[in-house]
């Protein structure tokens, strides 16, 4: 009986530990902050490494920050910086960049780079997985 309570007792620690996480809000941005909330690769990334492709980047801002520029690590190598391809503000804001994959399951991490208050600042990073192929 001791070890049925304890065992659900444990459980519902447990059970409200990962709701909480789940559920608890983001801090607030802070004035002419930007925030990164998600890569999306195209294709469910499953992608052959011969082609280019546009990746989007969702975001939440304060404002509508200056973007100069997003960098990629592909499985911890890098970062490689390159130009933003479109950059779109409004009640889903986002950019696209455009990438050829690598080969192999790799981890792709993204930060943007951007004008905060006349300074040069860093987004967090987010993360997808992308699987490039070949036909050789």
């Amino acid at each position: 009986m001791k070890r049925s309570v304890t065992t659900m007792l444990a459980g519902a620690v447990m059970l409200m530990l990962f709701s909480s996480c789940a559920t608890t809000p983001k801090t607030p941005l802070g004035e002419g902050e930007m925030r990164l909330l998600s890569v999306e690769a195209p294709q469910s990334g499953n992608l052959l490494i011969t082609v280019s492709f546009g990746f989007t980047v969702n975001f939440e801002a304060d404002g509508n920050p200056e973007v100069t520029r997003a960098c990629v690590y592909w499985s911890g190598d890098g970062p490689t910086c390159l130009p933003i391809k479109t950059l779109t503000y409004g009640s889903h804001p986002s950019f696209e960049m455009v990438l050829y994959p690598h080969v192999g399951q790799n981890r792709l991490e993204v930060y943007a780079e951007y004008v905060r208050n006349g300074k040069k600042e860093r987004t967090n990073r987010v993360s997808t997985s992308v699987y490039g192929y070949s036909y050789f």
